[in-house]
């Protein structure tokens, strides 16, 4: 069973993978730090984005999730017990889906408030931002598809697919949201 955590910045997709990591022993695959960690290998002048973006209108807009998935494929079980953290778009799932042929899988989509994820992203980066300038950070995970993600996720939340959004001050117990879905038999494949 692969678990897809997906969500805005500073949803608390890390902070909830590393709990049920450390309560089950579940390994964890974070496709951002996964696709940072390739590009600093390469050792090129272009900035993250500019490698990103250039190399997505060359090999189209697969390019991120292609190279992560040939990174993670000797290390990866299918079958066993996995969380990855971090796609931003339906498509980029769909390929993980495809390029690991899985048939067991849920996708959980974590959400909250403006206030309380812009609070959560200030606190990791340890930097303040403006809101315009936060929303920017928000609008840039849309443009990448996660408004289609969160309506995929809302459509199909009786199969494969759980939302939980996370009111301000609230805190989420992970484990029990986590043995929820574990439990739930529901499920449906995502179409190719």
């Amino acid at each position: 069973m692969v678990y897809f955590v997906v969500g805005p910045s500073g949803v608390g997709k890390t902070c909830f993978s590393k709990t049920i990591s450390e309560q089950y022993g579940i390994p964890v695959y974070d496709t951002g730090p996964i696709l940072r960690n390739i590009y600093s290998k390469l050792k090129i002048e272009e900035s993250f984005s500019e490698w990103v973006s250039k190399n997505e209108k060359k090999y189209g807009d697969n390019f991120a999730i292609s190279i992560i998935c040939e990174d993670i494929k000797e290390q990866i079980n299918p079958k066993a017990l996995t969380i990855i953290i971090g796609n931003r778009c339906i498509e980029g799932i769909t390929y993980i889906i495809n390029y690991f042929n899985l048939t067991d899988y849920r996708i959980i989509y974590l959400d909250a408030s403006f206030d309380c994820l812009k609070t959560n992203y200030e606190t990791r980066e340890k930097k303040r931002l403006t809101d315009e300038e936060f929303q920017d950070r928000i609008d840039g995970g849309n443009k990448m598809g996660l408004l289609f993600l969160k309506q995929f996720i809302l459509e199909n939340s009786n199969n494969n697919c759980y939302y939980y959004f996370k009111k301000a001050n609230e805190d989420l117990n992970y484990v029990d949201i986590f043995n929820e879905i574990s439990k739930n038999k529901n499920h449906t494949k995502i179409k190719k």
